[in-house]
């Protein structure tokens, strides 16, 4: 998990289009934070590990004085 004493800046909007085929979910990106500075991880299309995964999206939370990244993942 990554941390930093900075909240990330607002998430990026863009539309997504048709899925490349049946049961594809789409991943949002994300905010990523490396040497220093914020970069965009765009979202895509990703096929689920198993047929009732669900997609839980990564994100930043406040945690004391900064915010610590959690990473998405399949539940």
């Amino acid at each position: 998990m990554y941390y930093t004493a900075y909240a990330p800046p607002a998430p990026r909007y863009a539309a997504v289009g048709v899925a490349p085929g049946p049961g594809y979910v789409w991943t949002s990106g994300y905010w990523n934070r490396a040497g220093g500075n914020w970069g965009w991880v765009e979202g895509r299309w990703q096929r689920p590990p198993h047929r009732h995964a669900v997609w839980v999206a990564p994100e930043w939370r406040r945690e004391g004085r900064g915010y610590r990244f959690h990473r998405g993942y399949w539940r």
